[in-house]
């Protein structure tokens, strides 16, 4: 359980990028401030989102181990994930790029109701003889499941998007059952009628579904939850707080106080789809946000930020009075690629 004097630890996916293109001499004065009075840590088990949440909510994860963070969100939308093995399945555009295969994740396409019951029906009747099962929750959380599951290493959606998929194809002792079903997959969609339906429309097709966080729902007395509260919509922050029966909440409706978790998942987008403009304004709602969450509680409480690339930013109390650490700007510090 955490303590009282237990940090607000906020994960932050996207501050620092990577992202080419941004001014130069853009400037956040909060953020730039704050940043720059914080003491910086590296986190080696923190080089991903999950992994961060992972490590701050006490799941236990060697370090080239994969994340079962399939089964873990399935639980966190209320399927049945403590049966079967389960992985993400997110729906993705392929776009052919002279040799390489790009892919495009759901930010560049929609899918309305109709659509996601056409594949899911499709899918499920072609791999019944299999028993493999594609599932959907809420339009966007599309998972596959499967009697037993596939020893793979794979890649997160958002280390792929807008990228070229061959140096993130899945790796380990499965890996080539893996591609075999990835190949199926894109065949089978390539041929359905919603598919045409769609480009006769000037819709983007559904040229297949990129797995990942493959395995089966972990024990949950092997986790040493941490946090009192956890908050924000990522399905996989809400299954790990389903799975230790802790405190969840989808939107912050109260100050935040020491041992809460928050995960403000609104900046990554913009570094998808590489776009400097929209990580500019994404930044200054954080920002925004987070000055009256700072200032409201600068005396008595810890911040700890977590932008999920191997480092933390640690701002105790104490830390206001550092005055003569100026000049820090974020911009300065942004990866470029």
């Amino acid at each position: 359980m955490a303590g009282k004097a237990a940090p607000v630890e906020i994960v932050v996916p996207g501050l620092f990028g990577p992202l080419p293109g941004v001014d130069p001499g853009q400037r956040f004065p909060f953020l730039d401030r704050l940043l720059g009075r914080a003491r910086r840590g590296d986190a080696p088990l923190q080089r991903d989102t999950t992994r961060t949440l992972f490590d701050l909510c006490g799941m236990p994860l060697a370090p080239d181990d994969e994340p079962a963070t399939g089964a873990i969100a399935a639980l966190g939308l209320e399927l049945p994930a403590e049966l079967r093995a389960w992985m993400f399945a997110d729906p993705v555009y392929l776009k052919a790029d002279q040799d390489r295969l790009m892919l495009f994740d759901q930010t560049h396409f929609e899918l309305g109701d109709a659509d996601c019951m056409a594949f899911k029906e499709a899918f499920n009747q072609h791999f019944s003889d299999r028993d493999i099962r594609l599932h959907i929750a809420r339009r966007r959380h599309w998972f596959v499941s499967m009697p037993t599951p596939m020893r793979v290493r794979s890649h997160a959606l958002e280390e792929v998007s807008g990228r070229s998929i061959e140096q993130f194809m899945p790796k380990g002792r499965d890996a080539g059952a893996c591609r075999q079903l990835l190949n199926e997959i894109q065949m089978l969609f390539h041929g359905l009628e919603i598919n045409q339906r769609r480009a006769e429309q000037g819709q983007l097709p559904v040229s297949g579904l990129w797995l990942h966080g493959f395995g089966e729902l972990p024990n949950a007395n092997s986790v040493k939850p941490r946090a009192r509260r956890a908050i924000g919509a990522d399905p996989v922050l809400r299954g790990i707080a389903t799975l230790v029966e802790g405190h969840h909440a989808e939107v912050q409706y109260d100050p935040l106080t020491a041992g809460d978790l928050l995960v403000w998942d609104a900046i990554m987008p913009s570094v998808l789809d590489a776009d400097p403009r929209a990580w500019v304004q994404s930044v200054e709602r954080f920002s925004r946000w987070l000055e009256p969450q700072v200032s409201s509680a600068l005396r008595k409480q810890s911040f700890h930020i977590h932008p999920a690339d191997g480092s933390v930013y640690r701002f105790t109390p104490g830390m206001r009075k550092r005055f003569w650490r100026r000049g820090w700007r974020l911009v300065e510090h942004l990866a470029s690629s």
